[in-house]
């Protein structure tokens, strides 16, 4: 974390920007769920490897106990599967939706409901965290 993250700007709104960080947050979830949902155990570990913790083929090769060469097989083979129409279609559908329930918030639905979209968005990931658990 960095000074700037908490120390508030006075031209920043500090509700959008609390709202654009969960809902940043929330598709990095979606998307990686996508990913494991639709790839075997060992190109997940791979593919997680390579662009979540950003490690090399040789260290990602390490990891799973295979040469390198393999480990760029693996995840090439996984990026594959991840190509297929079904799988992008899936993503821009999720990604579609996460925007459109970000921005319906308004003070009209606040006063209806009496919640904002924010605490939407924290239950909704509490949720999701909630269901992961179990």
């Amino acid at each position: 974390m960095q000074l700037s993250e908490v120390i508030a700007d006075k031209n920043t709104d500090i509700k959008n920007s609390v709202i654009d960080k969960m809902i940043e947050e929330s598709k990095r979830n979606e998307l990686w769920q996508i990913v494991k949902d639709n790839v075997t155990p060992e190109q997940n570990t791979v593919i997680t490897a390579r662009y979540r913790k950003n490690m090399t083929l040789e260290a990602t090769g390490q990891l799973i106990g295979k040469p390198r060469d393999m480990a760029r097989q693996i995840e090439a083979n996984a990026l594959k599967k991840l190509r297929l129409p079904r799988i992008r279609r899936l993503l821009q559908e999720k990604f579609e939706i996460n925007y459109a329930r970000a921005y319906r918030g308004s003070l009209t639905d606040f006063k209806n409901r009496w919640s904002s979209i924010i605490e939407d968005i924290a239950i909704r990931n509490i949720d999701e965290l909630d269901y992961k658990k179990s």
